[in-house]
């Protein structure tokens, strides 16, 4: 029987970036090369360079780094020896593609990218160059084409986990949980495919299973403090509405941004307002601004306050000139909302459960996904890391 994990036993630099997050390929990658430095911690480095290759598994690059390494230290699981030299083999970027690639998406031109690459994989299939790229892009955009596009036509027998894993994401980012848990559940020699099928049986009811896989995957990668506290969270609830907050005072500020500003707070306003004061800033505004708010104030003179400003401040003025109005002062909490997000209608639930599960904090903080595409995270938390001697 193996030792049990101890996190507090790790090198600060390591036992730090793995608190931060144990998910993400160039994350992963580049905490198994510091661990990879420590002769006490090959181990360890070599499982999170096996999970950075698991979160990115088109990634050719990286296939065959860790195949070096597993010729010298077998770490690899059987099942996935093939499925990882297969892709070696037929990984063949040319520096001139290469070039290319980082050029568009510097540019962020994703629609010529994306043509681009499945032009590329049209014409050179058995080049997963394309196919990896191709189909991490058409998942960042959410293009439902393209993502079948990129699924489609042959891939190397070996690769079979891969295929299936990957259309179980484009599945689950779909919403279809069902069809996503059929593929996850035939592709669980890569540890997300258990983890997320957990996440789909939960989310269809079927919690004990879900908890067999998930104490399952966190025994094969005790080190993912993501998993833990996802597992965390939903066993003990915290990932659901609570009671909703009283007493709450929503600050936002806009500047020529009517009409995401009107659906903001017709998404605001669209809820019980017992217990909310809404204040809106117009900072300045020479749009329609001002007709909105009107509007809005007309609607609901209870919950709403407009203030208008003649001239745009800018952001940290408005800010603070919003929390020096007493509503703010006299309000037991505060929150600051963008004048072009959509807060979901448990969202007092949520920001009571937040203050509930933690309440010593003084701050709270939420997810922002993308409205067009909401599998794509804008902003999940901020951590400050310190640089090296020298650095800013």
């Amino acid at each position: 029987m193996s030792a049990p994990f101890d996190m507090d036993a790790l090198p600060e630099p390591l036992r730090h970036g793995l608190l931060l997050g144990g998910v993400g390929r160039v994350h992963l990658a580049g905490l198994a090369q510091a661990a990879l430095a420590d002769p006490v911690q090959v181990r360890l480095g070599l499982d999170l360079l096996l999970a950075a290759w698991e979160a990115a598994p088109l990634d050719g690059a990286l296939a065959g780094t860790i195949l070096g390494l597993d010729s010298r230290v077998r770490f690899v699981p059987p099942p996935l020896r093939p499925c990882i030299e297969a892709l070696a083999r037929r990984w063949r970027p040319a520096r001139q593609e290469e070039d290319r690639l980082a050029a568009l998406a510097g540019a962020r031109r994703h629609d010529k990218l994306l043509a681009w690459l499945l032009d590329g994989l049209r014409g050179r299939p058995d080049n997963l160059f394309w196919r990896r790229h191709a189909l991490d892009l058409a998942l960042f955009l959410g293009d439902r084409q393209a993502q079948d596009q990129a699924l489609d036509g042959p891939w190397p027998p070996e690769l079979e986990p891969v295929q299936t894993r990957l259309a179980g994401d484009v599945a689950f980012q779909r919403g279809d949980f069902d069809q996503a848990a059929c593929l996850y559940a035939r592709s669980l020699a890569l540890r997300p495919g258990a983890e997320r099928l957990a996440r789909c049986l939960w989310t269809g009811g079927k919690h004990e299973r879900a908890t067999e896989l998930w104490r399952g995957a966190l025994a094969r990668a005790p080190w993912n403090v993501n998993l833990l506290l996802c597992v965390h969270d939903a066993l003990s609830g915290l990932d659901r509405p609570a009671a909703p907050l009283e007493d709450v005072t929503v600050c936002l500020y806009s500047f020529n941004n009517a009409r995401e500003l009107d659906a903001t707070l017709a998404a605001l306003l669209a809820g019980p307002l017992d217990g909310v004061r809404v204040l809106a800033l117009d900072n300045g505004s020479t749009d329609h601004t001002g007709q909105v708010l009107e509007a809005w104030t007309g609607r609901a003179p209870q919950a709403l306050e407009a203030i208008r400003l003649p001239v745009n401040v800018g952001a940290p003025a408005a800010r603070n000139w919003l929390l020096e109005h007493p509503k703010v002062r006299e309000a037991a909490y505060v929150a600051f909302l963008d004048d072009d997000a959509i807060p979901p209608a448990s969202w007092r639930g949520l920001f009571g459960q937040a203050v509930r599960a933690q309440p010593r904090a003084g701050v709270w903080g939420c997810k922002v996904a993308d409205q067009a595409c909401p599998a794509r995270i804008q902003h999940a938390d901020i951590n400050p890391v310190a640089g090296a001697a020298g650095q800013a």
